[in-house]
Formats: structure tokens, C-alpha cells, sequence
């Protein structure tokens, strides 16, 4: 499964949209719907690895969420996970 999808610095999927057509839920007739990218905002088009894919469009995009840095999808359960590692301490007063 291939989409296009809009996420913010966080890397969390605020929109997105299938391209391939037979995937889509009226086939061909829904054209090429592309959401709009504003401040903060990024988009691009991603594979949905295998695993996720075969659950469906829906449970895939609540599962899964960008990689700023690397650009691909991961599960959400893992970016907890790096930005923990990444996080730092504030300065103590």
C-alpha cells in the first residue's frame, strides 16, 4: 500500500490519502487528492510496510507514524522509544 501523507515535525500522520487506485475506495473516480502542506508541516509519499498493509487503510495510519530524520513509516510504539533515547534534561533552576 502506497500513500501520500501530511505530518508535522513530530512525525504524526495528520492526513493521508492512498495512490494506488485499486485500493481506493471508489477506484478511479476519486482523481488525485493531495493535502497542502502549511508551516510545520511536511508530506510525501511512503510505503506502508507489509504487515501494517494488510490490516487496511484505517488501522495502518492510527499505527504507524513518520521518521523525520529517516523519512519512512514506523510504528508508533517505536518513536516513543527514539525520542526517549534523544530526550534531554532541562537545566535546573
Amino acid at each position: 500500500m502506497k500513500l501520500h501523507i501530511l505530518y508535522d515535525r513530530t512525525g504524526r500522520i495528520l492526513a493521508a490519502v492512498h495512490l494506488d487506485p485499486a485500493e481506493r475506495p471508489y477506484g478511479e473516480a476519486v482523481g488525485e487528492l493531495r493535502p497542502v502542506p502549511r508551516k510545520g508541516q511536511m508530506s510525501g509519499d511512503f510505503e506502508v510496510p507489509s504487515e501494517y498493509a494488510e490490516r487496511g487503510f484505517v488501522e495502518a495510519c492510527g499505527a504507524l507514524c513518520i521518521d523525520p530524520k529517516a523519512r519512512k513509516l514506523i510504528p508508533i510504539k517505536d518513536r516513543s522509544k527514539a525520542s526517549a533515547k534523544g530526550a534531554r534534561r532541562s537545566p535546573k533552576r
